[in-house]
């Protein structure tokens, strides 16, 4: 919460316009149906859950994977447009994540057709802040990297 209300603070102290802001991010989707964070039971299975029917039980302790098949997917958002999204196999690296900014550039360059200087707005993965893709960031997007 406190690194949050230093952003906002640095914003306000640049007299930054929030519309200028592209806030980027990624997620890993999992592509099976084996994973068990996603069950969410309808209240009558809860009943049964808690009756401890035989159902609910299977269906929350099946067998799993020990690495869920999985893929992921990268975007931005601003007041200005989207960016497309980015379908990535494997994890989010360094290297990977240096990919993604070059795609970034090019769907900035669309979102604001030149006339606003967007600035990406990243959360503190390691991927992020990896001396390479710091340089990358300052090499495509100037100060607003």
């Amino acid at each position: 919460m406190k690194k949050r209300v230093q952003f906002c603070e640095e914003i306000l102290k640049r007299k930054i316009n929030y519309d200028n802001i592209m806030f980027t991010d990624e997620c890993k989707a999992n592509l099976s149906s084996y994973t068990n964070d996603w069950i969410r039971l309808e209240p009558e299975m809860q009943i049964k859950l808690k009756n401890e029917e035989k159902e609910p039980y299977d269906l929350i302790n099946r067998p799993m994977k020990k690495f869920e098949d999985s893929i992921m997917i990268a975007g931005g958002i601003s007041f200005y447009g989207l960016s497309n999204l980015l379908f990535l196999d494997g994890t989010m690296n360094s290297f990977a994540y240096g990919q993604t900014l070059l795609f970034f550039k090019e769907d900035i360059e669309d979102i604001k057709k030149g006339k606003v200087k967007l600035i990406i707005e990243q959360d503190g993965a390691p991927a992020h802040k990896s001396k390479s893709n710091i340089h990358l960031l300052n090499k495509l997007f100037g100060e607003s990297g």
